[in-house]
C-alpha cells in the first residue's frame, strides 16, 4: 500500500479501492477505530459505483455497531438510503411504520408463508447490495428507536418478496416473525 500514490488512484481506481477497503477492515477488525472511520470516510467520498458505496457503507455500520455509536451507524445508514432514493427519518411515525408493514401483506397475496421458502433466489447484484447494508443496521436500530427497526424489517422483506431471497432475507423474515 505504501507504494501506491495518488495518481494510482487515476490510473487504477479499482485496485486502490479494494486494497483501501481490505485495509479498512483489517483495522476494524483490529479495533484500529480511528483509523478505519478516517479511511472509511475517505473511501466513502471516493465510492464510483452503488455496489462501492454500498460496500463501505457496511464496513462504516460495522465500525459503529462495535464502538456502540448507534446514533453515527443511523446517520450513516439514512444517507446511503437517501442516496437510493428513500427519504426515511430515524424517527418514524406509527403510520409510516405500519404502511411498511401492510405492503408486506400486499406482496405476499394469497400465498401462504410457507412458499417463500420457493421464492426464487435474489439475482439483482443492486438489491443484494441494500439487503447487505440493511443487515448491518438492524443491530443499531434496535438500540435507537423500535419504529425504525420495524421499517428496516419491513422493508427488507419487502424487497426479498418482491426480487428474491438471499441470505439476508432469511434474517428479515425470522425478526419479522
Amino acid at each position: 500500500r505504501g507504494l501506491l500514490t495518488e495518481e494510482t488512484w487515476e490510473r487504477n481506481c479499482n485496485l486502490v479501492f479494494s486494497l483501501e477497503c481490505l485495509l479498512a477492515e483489517c483495522e476494524v477488525l483490529t479495533t484500529d477505530m480511528a483509523t478505519a472511520e478516517v479511511r472509511l470516510s475517505m473511501l466513502a467520498k471516493r465510492a464510483r459505483s452503488t455496489h462501492d458505496l454500498a460496500l463501505v457503507t457496511r464496513l462504516r455500520l460495522t465500525l459503529y455497531t462495535a464502538a456502540d455509536r448507534s446514533d453515527r451507524a443511523v446517520e450513516v445508514f439514512l444517507k446511503f438510503w437517501r442516496g437510493c432514493g428513500a427519504d426515511w427519518t430515524s424517527h418514524p411515525t406509527e403510520e409510516e411504520v405500519r404502511r411498511e408493514y401492510d405492503r408486506i401483506w400486499s406482496l405476499l397475496g394469497n400465498r401462504p408463508i410457507e412458499q417463500l421458502v420457493d421464492l426464487p433466489l435474489l439475482s439483482n447484484p443492486d438489491v443484494h447490495d441494500v439487503l447487505d447494508v440493511f443487515t448491518e443496521i438492524v443491530t443499531p436500530a434496535m438500540f435507537l428507536d423500535a419504529g425504525f427497526l420495524a421499517l428496516v424489517i419491513c422493508r427488507m422483506v419487502s424487497l426479498s418478496l418482491e426480487h428474491g431471497n438471499s441470505d439476508g432475507s432469511c434474517y428479515a423474515y425470522v425478526w419479522l416473525g
